[in-house]
C-alpha cells in the first residue's frame, strides 16, 4: 500500500506540504509528467491539477492603481503602482 493511500476509499491524499514538495521535485527532475508520475506512483491527473493550480496562483489577475491628478498640469493623470 502506498504511504499516502487512504485506507477507507483507496484514494491517495496529500498534505499541502507534500504537494508542494512533489511539485518542486517535478520541476527539478527534468522528467516529463508521465515519467515523474510513474516514478512517484502518482496519478497523472493529480499532478496536472496541482500544476494548473500553481499556474493560476502565480498569475496576476489585475493590478490596482491609484489615479491622481498630475500636480503640474490640470486635466492630466498619472498612475502610481
Amino acid at each position: 500500500m502506498d504511504a499516502n493511500e487512504n485506507k477507507v476509499s483507496g484514494r491517495a491524499s496529500y498534505t499541502d506540504e507534500e504537494r508542494r514538495d512533489l511539485i518542486g521535485e517535478f520541476h527539478a527532475s527534468g522528467m516529463t509528467p508521465a515519467e515523474f508520475c510513474r516514478e512517484w506512483n502518482l496519478n497523472p491527473k493529480t499532478l496536472a491539477r496541482w500544476l494548473r493550480i500553481e499556474r493560476a496562483d502565480a498569475e496576476i489577475s489585475f493590478c490596482e492603481i491609484d489615479v491622481q491628478p498630475a500636480p503640474s498640469s490640470a486635466g492630466e493623470y498619472k498612475s502610481v503602482c
